[in-house]
C-alpha cells in the first residue's frame, strides 16, 4: 500500500484514489485510515458474500 501511495504522488497525474471496502471489515478500515482515507459515501448492500449482502463504504484519498 505504501509503494502503491508513493508510486501516485511521484507520478503527479494521479491526484485522487477511489477505494471501496465492506462495513464490518474493521481492520481494513483502520488501515486506510491510517495511510490518509477518508469515508466519502455508503452504498448499501454493495457487496454479496455467500448469500448475505453487506454495504460497501466508499473511502477517498487526495494526493
Amino acid at each position: 500500500m505504501e509503494f502503491m501511495l508513493g508510486w501516485a504522488r511521484d507520478t503527479k497525474r494521479i491526484y485522487k484514489i477511489n477505494l471501496r471496502v465492506r462495513d464490518g471489515n474493521n481492520r481494513a478500515i483502520q488501515l486506510y485510515r491510517k495511510m490518509g482515507f477518508i469515508e466519502e459515501g455508503r452504498i448499501k448492500r454493495g457487496f454479496l458474500i455467500g448469500e448475505k449482502f453487506h454495504d460497501a463504504i466508499l473511502m477517498e484519498l487526495c494526493i
